[in-house]
């Protein structure tokens, strides 16, 4: 490896698996890890400088650097800049950070590598899950993928905990397999949330599942504003379907979700959904969370 090494970008769980590729075949009592939140700057790069006890060679994991304090920052990348001009050669130095100064990634180029991942979105994610499931020899419908990456509201971190759920509950269960209603099931239980409930009443437009759908999920504490999202995007695929855009859903789950809710819904209904949506996120951000419910509620209850 490189003696210094910058695993960089917004793609948290690309940067994950690349750190864990790196450290695979390293011995972990030569493992240091760090957090610049936690430790000063100038302790971190004085382990860089000194040799190992050990070995020949010691690795330093700088962790978390954007959760720092920007005096803390500044003093790292201070610190940083200074050893990139008297390099150990005897130290790895591995840092992963969502975005590092130009000039510090130059210096780093020069003398290590830079490994940059993006920021993964639906079709990424839905082909991350899908790797991950074959990998681990589990059988799964074709549309799972989608449901996860949807389910978890395309963020990275939430797929990869609903993904390793799935996973263990599909090994514990002995059937090596999972449909989308057991992932479904699975993950309603491990998350304590029924969004797709709450999303399905609205455009059945069957009032009574709507509201326990809500009832459970206010109990819970689910973010209205994470519900404002899951039917807006709902709406916003609901009406490109209904006026034949070319833009409509793509994935076999969601068209045939969309033809679902389309033997309920029309293009009128639909605004009402962007204006009530338009409507709550504004109340969600500016007021406290119980007038955000029931005006949601209200609306349920008019459907």
């Amino acid at each position: 490896m490189k003696p210094v090494i910058a695993i960089i970008g917004p793609g948290e769980l690309e940067k994950k698996a690349e750190l864990l590729k790196l450290l695979k075949n390293v011995d972990k009592k030569n493992i240091y890890t760090y957090f610049p939140g936690e430790t000063e700057a100038s302790l971190i790069f004085s382990e860089c400088s000194q040799d190992s006890l050990f070995s020949s060679t010691k690795t330093i994991v700088v962790k978390n650097f954007d959760s720092a304090r920007d005096k803390q920052k500044k003093a790292f990348e201070e610190a940083l800049d200074s050893y990139l001009d008297n390099i150990n050669g005897n130290t790895i130095l591995i840092i992963t950070a969502e975005d590092l100064p130009a000039g510090i990634v130059k210096k780093i180029r020069e003398s290590g590598e830079v490994k940059q991942f993006k920021k993964m979105y639906k079709n990424d994610l839905s082909n991350y899950v899908r790797k991950n499931l074959a990998n681990e020899g589990i059988k799964f419908e074709e549309e799972l993928p989608d449901f996860i990456a949807t389910y978890a509201n395309e963020d990275e971190w939430e797929t990869e905990n609903m993904l390793q759920s799935i996973i263990y509950f599909a090994a514990a269960a002995g059937t090596g397999a999972v449909s989308i209603a057991g992932a479904r099931s699975i993950l309603s239980r491990s998350s304590n949330m029924d969004i797709f409930d709450l999303v399905d009443g609205i455009f059945e437009k069957n009032p009574l599942k709507a509201a326990h759908a809500l009832s459970d999920l206010r109990k819970e504490g689910e973010p209205v504003t994470r519900m404002v999202y899951m039917i807006m995007r709902s709406a916003k695929m609901l009406w490109a379907y209904l006026s034949g855009s070319s833009s409509s859903p793509g994935g076999v789950y969601e068209l045939n979700k969309m033809k679902g809710y389309a033997k309920k819904c029309d293009l009128k209904f639909v605004s009402r959904i962007f204006v009530m949506a338009g409507k709550l996120e504004i109340t969600a951000k500016s007021m406290k969370d119980d007038f955000s419910f029931i005006e949601l509620e209200s609306f349920i209850y008019t459907i």
